[in-house]
C-alpha cells in the first residue's frame, strides 16, 4: 500500500508557472496548510510513519483556523483522529508538536483533565459529539485511529518533486562547481536544506538509491559552513564525524554501513558526485543569487543534570574538552518526538578505565531491564539507538584521576 501512496505522491502534475499557492498529490490547501485525511485506522506510530513516508507529519493545530480546517477535511468520516502532539507529562507545557517547531504554548484545546499520561502520551482530536474539537490523551500503541497528514504549502508548478515552495531534481555525477553550474541552468542552485522537515523529505526520496547526493554546502573556512545560495544555518545535520576543514557535503542515503541516513558527510569537492538542484516553485524566470553569509559555529554546553533534553543537541562531560573533576555525578535525560528514536553518537571518549563510567539506558527508567551498557576508558567513535523516544545517560567519576571525558551528539532517528 505504501508503494502505491509514494508513486501517487510523486506523480507528474502539469501546473502553470504562475506563483499560485497550492498543494500537490491529493492534499488540500486549508488555512495555509496542505492537509489530507487518511481513513485507515492505525496506531499512532504507524500513522506518523505514513505521514513521514509521504513527506509530511501528523497535523499540528496552532490556531482556531486549524480546527476549522480539520472539520472540513474530515467531513464527519470518523469520530477521532491522531494529531501530531506528544506529551511527556500531565501539563501542556510538556507537550511537543511532531513538526519540531514548538511546544504547546499560546494555543491549546485539551478537554478538562487532559493531558493525562496515565492513559497515554499521544493525543487525538475529537470530531463531533460532546468533546467536538477537544484534545484528549490516547495510548500510542494500544489504540488505532484515522489521521490527517500535513505538508507545507507550495506553489503550483509542473516539476515532479514540489515541496515547501521549491522544486527539486536529482542528477548524474559532477564535481561541485560543475554541479552548481548545471543547477543554475535550471534556474536554481545546489540544494540548501533549511529545516528538519526538508531534510526528512529529501531523505525519503534518496533512501533507496545506491549513492549519496551532493548538497550546496561547503566550508568557507576551517570552522565555518556556508550555503551557496546564501541561506543561514537555521538547520544543521552534520554528522559528528565530519571534521572542520575545507570540503563539500553530501546527504547520506544510509547504505554505506557506518553512515546514518539523512546525516551530512564530507566529500572532496573535486569528486564527481550525484547532486540535488533546488529552484523556486511557481516562478517563470530566475532570480539573482543572494550574497553568501557565514554564521559562527554553534557552542556545545555540557547539559549535565538536565531533566528534559529535546533532540537535536550535544552532551559532554563537565568542563569538556578540559578534564572533568572528581566525584562527578551527571544524568542526561534525552527525548525526541513521539514517533522517532534517539540516535546517540559519541564522537570523543576518554575516561579513567572502570572507575569513571558512562552508563546508558533505553528509556527514562534506570534499571537492569533498560540497561544498554557501561562505557569507560579510551574508546573510538560509537553509536547507540533507543527503541523508543527516550534515552538516559549517567556519568559518575571517582575521587581521583580525571580525564578529558566525552562528547556526544543526540538526534531524532527514524531508522528502526
Amino acid at each position: 500500500m505504501w508503494v502505491t501512496v509514494l508513486l501517487a505522491l510523486f506523480s507528474f502534475n502539469a501546473f502553470s508557472t504562475s506563483q499560485v499557492p497550492g498543494c500537490t498529490n491529493g492534499f488540500t490547501l486549508l488555512n495555509g496548510k496542505c492537509l489530507k485525511f487518511f481513513p485507515d485506522k492505525l496506531h499512532q506510530l504507524d500513522a506518523e510513519g505514513m505521514c513521514t513516508y509521504v513527506g509530511g507529519n501528523l497535523v499540528a493545530l496552532k490556531n482556531s483556523g486549524d480546527d476549522i480546517a480539520i472539520e472540513k477535511i474530515v467531513n464527519g468520516q470518523t469520530h477521532a483522529i491522531w494529531i501530531g502532539l506528544y506529551c511527556f507529562g500531565n501539563d501542556p507545557s510538556q507537550c511537543y508538536w511532531d513538526d519540531t517547531t514548538s511546544v504547546v504554548d499560546s494555543y491549546k484545546n485539551f478537554a478538562n483533565g487532559f493531558p493525562l499520561s496515565d492513559i497515554g502520551n499521544c493525543v487525538h482530536y475529537s470530531v463531533g459529539g460532546s468533546l467536538n474539537g477537544k484534545w484528549t490523551s490516547g495510548d500510542c500503541k494500544g489504540q488505532s485511529m484515522s489521521f490527517v497528514c500535513e505538508l507545507p504549502a507550495t506553489f503550483e508548478d509542473a516539476c515532479t518533486f514540489n515541496y515547501g515552495g521549491s522544486c527539486y531534481t536529482f542528477n548524474d555525477p559532477l564535481p561541485f562547481s560543475d554541479a552548481q553550474a548545471a543547477c543554475e541552468k535550471e534556474c536554481g542552485n545546489l540544494v540548501s536544506i533549511n529545516s528538519f522537515q526538508e531534510n526528512r523529505y529529501l531523505n525519503q526520496l534518496i533512501q533507496d538509491s545506491s549513492t549519496d547526493y551532493l548538497i550546496g554546502a561547503s566550508f568557507a573556512t576551517p570552522d565555518s559552513l556556508k550555503w551557496i545560495d546564501g541561506s543561514d544555518h537555521s538547520f544543521l545535520n552534520l554528522d559528528p564525524s565530519v571534521p572542520s576543514r575545507s570540503h563539500c557535503l553530501v546527504i547520506s542515503s544510509g547504505l554505506f554501513g557506518v553512515e546514518v541516513k539523512g546525516n551530512w558527510y564530507g566529500v572532496d569537492c573535486g569528486n564527481a558526485t550525484r547532486f540535488i538542484c533546488e529552484r523556486p516553485a511557481g516562478l517563470g524566470e530566475c532570480n539573482p543569487h543572494a550574497p553568501v553569509t557565514v554564521a559562527p559555529a554553534p557552542t556545545n554546553p555540557s547539559n549535565c543534570n538536565k531533566y528534559m533534553l529535546m533532540a537535536p543537541g550535544i552532551i559532554t562531560s563537565p568542563n569538556y574538552p578540559n578534564n572533568y573533576g572528581d566525584d562527578v555525578s551527571c544524568t542526561y535525560r534525552i527525548n525526541t518526538l513521539g514517533s522517532f528514536n534517539v540516535l546517540l553518537q559519541f564522537t570523543s571518549f576518554s575516561t579513567e578505565l572502570k572507575n569513571d563510567v558512562v552508563s546508558v539506558y533505553d528509556g527514562d527508567i534506570i534499571n537492569h531491564q533498560t540497561f544498554k551498557g557501561n562505557f569507560s576508558g579510551n574508546l573510538d567513535r560509537f553509536n547507540l539507538v533507543s527503541s523508543g523516544n527516550m534515552m538516559t545517560v549517567v556519568f559518575n567519576s571517582d575521587a581521583q584521576n580525571g580525564a578529558k571525558g566525552f562528547k556526544a551528539k543526540f538526534s531524532s532517528y527514524a531508522g528502526l
